[in-house]
């Protein structure tokens, strides 16, 4: 009878197995209780709840394995469950301890979630002993999950105790094995095994019959099997497992910790464990040992340090436990090493990165010290947090009395002043503020510069009485420069002229003291003035004009010259030969209307040629006995022609405005007369219902498609029309569309039925509901297959010559940048060039016709391609020029024999119109091995060796040689080709991306620059840009680059709500810095596009700073004072001083490309950035870092914290609308 008690007896029941099987193989987690009418087997004997383990304990996936082991080694468990939200995921067992060590996983760091989980079958606490049997012997797992009715886990049932328990209660049960019987003189086979109760002399006993010694065999290959697969682990594990007896001698080690340690096996079972562990661990590790030997410990994990054998340590994380007999004595102990020593050094590492950072700190409180300006600094809770020196001086407090003491309970004569209001501005608008104020108690003016920091607020501050009692002596001079100011304000607030002329008159006047100010326009039609504001310095004043000016006095010639004109009328008219009634020739308009005695200045207002919009005339009374007025001083001339030239500026901008109005008038016009030209046009229309998707086509859509009217198909078949090319973007941009409201514009062809191809235009733009939701997509699809065959057409004759058909300078350029691509990337590559120009054919082309030249041309060139492969390229470059593009090329005798080939070829005279005309060619050639790098230059220098090949004679060739490049020659074509660039518009802007590293937001753009030459093709700035400096044309291009970048940004943010928040980059030379009107131009551009000036951003380079420092600082501060933003440009590089960069008013510093560049390779690089970006952050001010041109540069500036990058990882400088289309996408990316 004991034999049936032994739980690796196969037991088998004939009608129970597939029900089991079900039942086995039932999804861990999904178990709900049997339905009430469900059938139920009779209960036999006791519930499966009776034999449940309540020990069992539950853990989540986010576990780790390391818990796992000590929970079952605590509680004496052999596995533990793994639930997550109520879901029961399956078993952790001791296996899945070994088999998870054997894969290299850490204990420490793994989670059970990453290891693998024994999936047990289940049943229900209310099963009864049988269904139990029959769900095991379904399976050879060793475990029974037990549920209650809700789904809960109620514990675990090991196979021998449910074997145990069927036997001991003695159920009636018949259980086989199959098996065949054993022949007498045959192999060992297992014999069919049962157990039932019977009636055996008037008693109920059981009967059983076991298998034979065949089941010990088997028991013993499993053994044996079982002792390979952990022979196999111990011996390939990659961690470092080691016996030990228990009194520390190494018994056996794996191959890992010979591989850990560098010892060879023989030597590591030679030493105890003591021996190769560090002197300072063993201690630590003797301790755990102990207690573990005590019994104290189940196991015991610690890092500490073995003895490497190259004289190194090596960091594991050490787990061991005992191995015990059946009495539960202990045999040896097992102790598992991983090599942790990588995350020690990490450790390491980021202990000294804070050490370093401790030391940054440290030398930036004592740059604090040794300035000049007072310094203190405050928490959010105004309380002091540090004050130097300095501040002790002025505050008469020592640092250790106000430290941590509130700011305006130490100093209450501070409330209410100015300062404090700025105080309290800055900490709640964290912004930076400077102000100047007056401090009662101490009878002294002192300048203040706060500085919001992550913790408070910066403060510098220091005594500046002395400058302002300086200030105080030349008040009377920034009142007049007030006064003007107020003027100029006045005009630019408001766009109605009448409001502003009447501002501008009332200011002059009292600014200058005149009794009577006027604005007269003068009319085109018959060129006479008209009257259109006036002041008076008193309403009982009469008008000092009869009637506006004629056109034909001397004075309105005057102005219509654009002269400056200044009268005294009543001086001339008191003088007896300058009488108007004794000069018969007198006009009457000449007078100024019987004014009485003064002098009036007349200035006129150019707003565009070829005469005066009108003029502003001032009048002085004069005074005193001798009736004489105060003569106007250069400064007054000067004064009213600076408020002429506001009020022509005004009037420019309210004509621009009325201009735009009759635009936009005449704009709504045309778009009714399109939308009517549409519906004629028959445009299909459609209109997609969301979330449903149901779709709706017009009349025109059924045509365009190819299909018949009938009911609107479905957006997939729709989509199935399309080319396949086509249909993955129309359907992610619809999609895109339906979830956040974008509109649609997208190209594709179809196929409709007839096999004919059609190409369509969608437009589409999304309809919402009152709460905002996306309801519908609606929009137009139309027929554009004859435009887009136009534009294929277009396209070929783009890069075609007409006349010859091949291809012209555009497609030669663009495959010569391909071909120069290609050699950057493989050196080894040969290619050249070759510029043909044909001899003496103008002298053909002017002496036999044009249409004797045009088909000389074509013959040529059919000539030249005869000469070349098919792979070269021969193309007109326009003219009688040509140009071959060899590529590749063995050795650059295959161009000189091309070149040869050519002269053959051309050498055969040609019968045009009957006469036969002979023909010659000056060849140049060039190849990449002269040193050129871009494409424009091969061609330069094929056109120079050209030359060279005429100077020699008709009918030559020439290889470029770089003496033939004169450096003067070019210096002097670039200078004056730049002085006409702007007005040819050959200068572009290309704009490049600025992004925030935190969230991938794009911030702004930088502005560069670029020159489009009409002969050389793209010149790179360091080219043109030196030479614009040199020569002082930087101002022109400057300005130039200023009003269009300033207007593009407008542009975009007219229409593009991702452009609102965007900030433009503009470059300022040396030169620029140094331009008195700076200021101006800058307003100009500000004003003609109407770009807030919070949206652009100024960057100066360090030298331009330095150069005059205090004449930097207040044009700094005017600009700030502007709302610009200003930015220090390839900072570090210069040799400006901390506190020169404290001293100007900037946001933002640029660190240098080569910075970044170098951080891969020098460490040096990295501490410079790190201690721009600590600078920046202790100034308050922003970072931006150059030229990221690869990702692990990316991901190490965003590791040291710099809040923005630029460059061409991220993208590249480009073009409006490439930038645009950039802007357009940004998001989604």
């Amino acid at each position: 009878m004991a034999a049936l008690s032994n739980s690796e007896f196969l037991l088998a029941n004939d009608g129970a197995n597939d029900r089991a099987n079900d039942r086995a193989s039932e999804q861990l987690g999904a178990i709900a209780p049997l339905p009430p009418d469900a059938p139920r087997p009779p209960k036999t004997g006791p519930d499966i709840a009776d034999l449940v383990d309540m020990r069992s304990t539950v853990l989540s996936l986010q576990a780790l394995i390391r818990q796992a082991v000590q929970v079952m080694q605590g509680q004496g468990l052999s596995c533990v469950a793994v639930v997550e939200k109520g879901q029961i995921l399956g078993l952790f067992t001791e296996q899945q301890v070994i088999d998870a060590v054997a894969a290299g996983l850490d204990p420490a760091l793994t989670s059970l979630g990453l290891s693998r989980l024994l999936k047990v079958p289940t049943v229900r606490s209310s099963d009864s002993l049988v269904e139990a049997l029959q769900v095991m012997q379904a399976t050879d797992l060793p475990y029974l999950l037990v549920v209650d009715q809700p789904g809960q886990l109620w514990g675990v049932v090991p196979r021998q105790r449910l074997y145990r328990t069927v036997i001991d209660q003695g159920l009636e049960l018949s259980l086989r094995a199959a098996a065949p019987l054993t022949p007498a003189d045959g192999p060992t086979h297992i014999l069919l095994g049962s157990s039932s109760l019977a009636q055996l002399n008037d008693q109920t006993s059981k009967l059983a019959i076991g298998k034979d010694a065949a089941e010990r065999q088997a028991i013993q290959a499993t053994l044996r099997t079982a002792e390979a697969r952990f022979r196999a682990i111990f011996e390939q594990v990659a961690v470092g497992i080691c016996q030990a007896s228990l009194a520390g001698q190494m018994v056996d080690v794996n191959p890992g910790m010979c591989r850990l340690l560098g010892f060879s096996r023989e030597e590591l079972t030679a030493k105890t464990f003591l021996e190769i562990t560090h002197p300072d661990d063993r201690a630590l590790d003797l301790q755990h040992y102990n207690r573990l030997l005590a019994g104290d410990l189940d196991s015991f994990t610690i890092e500490k340090r073995y003895c490497h054998r190259d004289g190194g340590y090596v960091w594991v994380a050490l787990t061991v436990c005992l191995v015990r007999d059946d009495a539960g004595e202990p045999l040896f102990s097992i102790g598992v090493s991983q090599d942790i020593s990588d995350r020690k050094q990490e450790e390491a590492e980021r202990q000294a990165a804070e050490q370093a950072l401790q030391a940054s700190h440290r030398r930036i409180n004592n740059i604090l010290e040794s300035v000049t300006d007072a310094f203190f600094a405050l928490d959010q809770q105004w309380q002091f947090t540090y004050l130097n020196q300095r501040a002790e001086q002025f505050l008469l407090r020592s640092r250790h009395s106000v430290l941590g003491t509130n700011f305006w309970y130490e100093f209450p004569e501070i409330l209410g002043t100015t300062i404090a209001k700025e105080l309290r501005r800055a900490m709640a608008e964290r912004v930076s503020l400077t102000c100047e104020d007056y401090v009662a108690h101490c009878d002294s003016w002192y300048e203040f510069h706060v500085y919001p920091t992550p913790e408070g607020l910066a403060v510098y501050f220091q005594d500046v009485t002395d400058r302002r009692r300086a200030y105080e002596q030349i008040e009377h001079q920034i009142r007049r420069e007030q006064a003007l100011n107020r003027v100029v304000q006045a005009i630019r607030r408001s766009l109605d002229l009448d409001v502003i002329f009447d501002t501008a008159a009332r200011e002059i006047a009292h600014l200058l003291q005149a009794d009577y100010v006027d604005i007269q326009m003068r009319q085109p039609a018959d060129g006479r003035w008209r009257l259109l504001a006036e002041h008076r310095e008193a309403d009982s004043l009469p008008p000092l004009r009869h009637h506006p000016l004629s056109a034909d006095t001397a004075v309105a010639h005057r102005l219509k010259q654009f002269d400056i004109v200044q009268l005294d009328p009543w001086q001339s008219s008191t003088t007896p030969d300058h009488h108007p009634d004794h000069d018969p020739d007198h006009d009457p308009d000449d007078d100024l209307a019987a004014a009485p005695p003064g002098r009036w200045l007349l200035v006129p207002l150019v707003c565009s040629e070829p005469a005066p919009w009108g003029c502003l005339g001032i009048h002085r009374r004069a005074l005193g006995p001798e009736r004489e007025a105060k003569p106007w001083k250069a400064s007054d001339i000067e004064l009213v022609q600076t408020v002429a030239d506001q009020l022509a500026i005004a009037v420019q901008q309210a004509e621009t405005l009325a201009q735009a109005q009759r635009e936009l008038r005449e704009r709504q016009r045309a778009e009714a007369r399109l939308k009517e030209a549409q519906r004629i046009a028959h445009t299909g229309s459609w209109e997609l219902h969301l979330p449903q998707l149901q779709l709706t086509w017009s009349e025109e859509m059924f045509r365009i498609y190819g299909l018949p009217p009938q009911a609107s198909p479905s957006l997939d078949q729709q989509l199935a029309a399309l080319n396949a090319g086509d249909r993955r973007q129309w359907q992610q941009q619809l999609e895109a569309a339906g979830r956040s409201g974008q509109s649609l514009n997208l190209e594709g062809a179809i196929l409709r039925p007839d096999g004919s191809r059609r190409f369509v235009q969608l437009l589409g733009q999304a309809q919402r509901s009152g709460d905002g939701a996306v309801t519908s997509l609606v929009g137009t699809l139309t027929d554009i297959t004859d435009r887009k065959l136009i534009e294929d057409r277009l396209t070929y004759e783009a890069l075609h010559d007409p006349l010859t058909g091949a291809p012209n300078r555009a497609f030669f350029m663009e495959q010569l940048n391909a071909a120069v691509e290609e050699v950057k990337a493989a050196t080894d590559i040969l290619f050249a060039v070759l510029f043909i120009d044909l001899d003496r054919f103008k002298v053909i082309n002017d002496s036999l016709g044009h249409l004797v030249g045009d088909q000389l041309l074509i013959e040529c060139a059919q000539r030249l391609n005869s000469v070349v492969r098919e792979g070269d390229l021969v193309a007109r470059l326009g003219g009688d020029e040509f140009a071959i593009l060899l590529n590749p090329i063995a050795a650059i005798d295959d161009a000189l024999s091309v070149a040869d080939r050519i002269h053959q070829v051309l050498q055969v005279p040609l019968m045009l119109e009957g006469r036969e005309i002979f023909i010659s060619a000056s060849v140049g050639i060039a190849s990449n091995l002269t040193g050129a790098v871009e494409a424009v230059d091969f061609l330069r220098d094929a056109d120079t060796a050209m030359y060279r090949a005429k100077d020699k004679g008709r009918g030559r060739s020439a290889l470029f040689d770089p003496v033939m490049y004169e450096q003067v020659a070019t210096r002097l074509t670039l200078e004056n080709d730049l002085q006409r660039a702007i007005v040819r518009q050959e200068l572009s802007l290309h704009y490049q991306p600025i992004v925030d590293l935190a969230d991938h937001r794009l911030i702004g753009f930088e502005a560069l620059v670029r020159w489009h030459h009409p002969r050389w093709g793209l010149i790179p700035p360091s080219t043109f840009i030196p030479l614009a400096e040199e020569t002082g044309l930087i101002l022109a291009i400057g300005e130039w680059t200023q009003l269009v970048a300033c207007q593009q940004l407008q542009q975009w943010r007219s229409h593009l709500p991702q452009a609102q928040h965007l900030v433009i980059g503009v470059n300022l030379s040396v030169k620029q810095f140094a331009n008195p009107r700076l200021i101006d131009t800058i307003d100009a551009a500000l004003a003609t596009t109407g770009l807030g000036s919070d949206h652009l951003r100024l960057e100066i380079t360090e030298s331009a700073l330095i150069e005059n420092p205090k004449t930097a600082e207040s044009i700094l501060q005017t600009l700030r004072d502007r709302g610009i933003q200003l930015g220090i440009d390839d900072f570090g590089t210069g040799y400006s001083s901390l506190s020169m960069v404290h001293q100007f008013p900037m946001q933002i510093l640029k660190i240098d490309r080569s910075f970044v560049q170098s951080m891969a390779d020098d460490p040096r690089g990295i501490a410079m950035v790190q201690t721009i970006l600590a600078l920046a952050q202790s100034l308050g001010m922003a970072a931006i870092a150059e030229g990221v041109e690869t990702e692990s540069q990316l991901a190490q500036l965003r590791q040291l914290g710099c809040p923005y990058a630029q460059g061409y990882y991220l993208s590249k400088p480009l073009p409006a609308a490439e930038a645009e289309a950039l802007l357009r996408r940004w998001p989604a990316q």
